[in-house]
């Protein structure tokens, strides 16, 4: 069970929000009836780009915050969800999570997913008291560091010149922190076991959107 985010909560994340360049916090409602509410927890990334494939729209890769009172910490975690043709944020990934009407998001890259894969590498545990530093969890290997404030506000500092001079991108990449933007005209030859295709996650849960006769105006957004 997750803890309720609040605004306070949010503040605690500015500065590494800043630094790692992400877009102002979206409020996004998760579907919780109809067809777009049998995404599979855990495989919001395959879930959006399913939806897009079928319904059209985009996929907008970022950071879905989480609260964790029981440790003192708010998290960002990767996620992915859906930009509607109509222009609508909806989370088709936290319908069977009872606890999430709707969630507060940090968008990061909007893309087609039919074209090009862009997911977030790490989680980000951010305590209460920040000057602990934040520990990062690295999605690939499962390896967890801790990284000082001071090293984000030095980065949020720099930012500005990074990107004068197309650095930023080089900086996170040297840092294991940018974007892994797999080309799925590619993808299904990747035999990494945590960059599985969306073709064996096809395989592996079946169209569980159930879009066979879906009609376009049957897609309740709202």
């Amino acid at each position: 069970m997750t803890d309720k985010v609040e605004k306070k909560h949010l503040r605690k994340l500015e500065k590494i929000v800043d630094a790692l360049d992400l877009e102002r916090p979206i409020k996004v409602s998760v579907r919780k009836k109809g067809k777009l509410s049998n995404g599979v927890l855990g495989k919001c990334h395959n879930n959006v780009c399913e939806v897009v494939k079928h319904l059209g729209g985009k996929q907008v890769t970022g950071y879905y915050v989480q609260r964790l009172d029981k440790i003192n910490s708010t998290v960002l975690l990767h996620h992915s969800i859906w930009l509607s043709p109509e222009g609508k944020y909806v989370d088709v990934t936290f319908s069977k999570n009872e606890f999430e009407d709707e969630i507060y998001f940090y968008p990061q890259k909007t893309f087609d997913p039919l074209t090009e894969f862009y997911q977030s590498r790490n989680n980000w545990y951010v305590p209460d008291d920040i000057h602990q530093g934040v520990e990062v969890q690295e999605t690939y290997s499962g390896n967890t560091h801790i990284v000082p404030l001071n090293f984000f506000k030095k980065l949020s500092l720099a930012k500005d010149k990074l990107k004068k001079k197309n650095e930023l991108e080089e900086f996170f990449k040297k840092n294991n922190w940018a974007d892994n933007k797999v080309s799925l005209a590619s993808h299904d030859s990747i035999t990494q076991k945590d960059c599985s295709s969306h073709q064996k996650h096809i395989d592996e849960f079946g169209n569980y959107f159930n879009f066979e006769n879906y009609k376009n105006e049957e897609r309740e957004v709202v």
